[in-house]
C-alpha cells in the first residue's frame, strides 16, 4: 500500500530579504537630524536569526524563520530623540518592518509596524482596530538616490500611518530603505513631534 503524506510547507529567508536583513552585531549607522542638524550614532547591539516550528495546524506543521536586530542609540546623554530602532524580517509574510522607540520633551512614544521592504513590494495593507486605523502604503522604488552627497541603490519608499477613530489627527512614518545600506531616511510625525533623520555614514557587518 502506498501512503500519501502531505508535504510540509516551510518558510525560510531567501534572496534579497535574507541579504538585507543579514546585519550583524557591531554594525554602525550615523544619522543626521534634518531639523536640528544633530547626529545620532546607532549601533547594532542584538542580532538574532531564529527558526521556529509551528504546530497550530496539526495536519501540516511547518518551520519558519525570523531575523531580528536592533539599533541602539549611543548618544542618549546628549538629548537625542531616537533611542532604539527594532527590525524584524519575517519569512512567512516576506516582509521587513521597523519599530521606532523615541522620546520627546514631554513623553516617550513608539511607532510600530512600519514596513520598509516586502516581496513583492506592491501590496497595500489596512487594519481597523477598536480604536485605531493602521495603513501601510508602498509609494515608489528607485534604482538610486542621493542623500547628503552619498549615493544609495535599490531604494524602497513606504508610508505607514495610523490615527484614532475618534480623532482627525494622523501619525505617520515615511521611510526610504536601501537593500544595500539599510534605512537611509525616515520621517516620523506625531501630534507633538516631527523627526527627520538621514543616513550620513554606515559600517555594516553581515552574517
Amino acid at each position: 500500500m502506498i501512503s500519501c503524506k502531505r508535504k510540509t510547507r516551510d518558510y525560510y529567508l531567501e534572496d534579497s530579504l535574507k541579504y538585507t536583513s543579514g546585519i550583524d552585531t557591531g554594525s554602525i549607522f550615523i544619522y543626521q537630524d534634518s531639523i536640528t542638524n544633530k547626529f545620532d550614532t546607532m549601533v547594532v547591539t542584538q542580532s538574532k536569526l531564529g527558526t521556529y516550528y509551528d504546530t497550530q495546524d496539526q495536519m501540516e506543521p511547518f518551520y519558519f524563520q525570523r531575523k531580528e536586530f536592533n539599533l541602539q542609540n549611543t548618544n542618549q546623554l546628549y538629548d537625542s530623540s531616537i533611542i532604539v530602532i527594532y527590525f524584524t524580517a519575517d519569512a512567512m509574510s516576506k516582509s521587513f518592518s521597523t519599530s521606532f522607540y523615541f522620546k520627546s520633551q514631554n513623553n516617550s512614544s513608539a511607532n510600530t509596524k512600519s514596513r520598509v521592504y516586502s516581496e513583492p513590494f506592491a501590496y497595500y495593507s489596512s487594519e481597523l482596530g477598536n480604536e485605531l486605523i493602521e495603513e501601510n502604503k508602498p509609494v515608489n522604488m528607485f534604482n538610486s538616490i542621493v542623500i547628503k552627497g552619498n549615493v544609495f541603490t535599490a531604494i524602497f519608499e513606504n508610508v505607514y500611518s495610523f490615527h484614532k477613530i475618534d480623532s482627525s489627527a494622523t501619525d505617520f512614518c515615511h521611510t526610504y530603505y536601501s537593500l544595500e545600506s539599510g534605512l537611509i531616511k525616515f520621517t516620523i510625525k506625531t501630534v507633538n513631534d516631527t523627526i527627520v533623520k538621514e543616513l550620513v555614514f554606515a559600517n555594516i557587518k553581515r552574517n
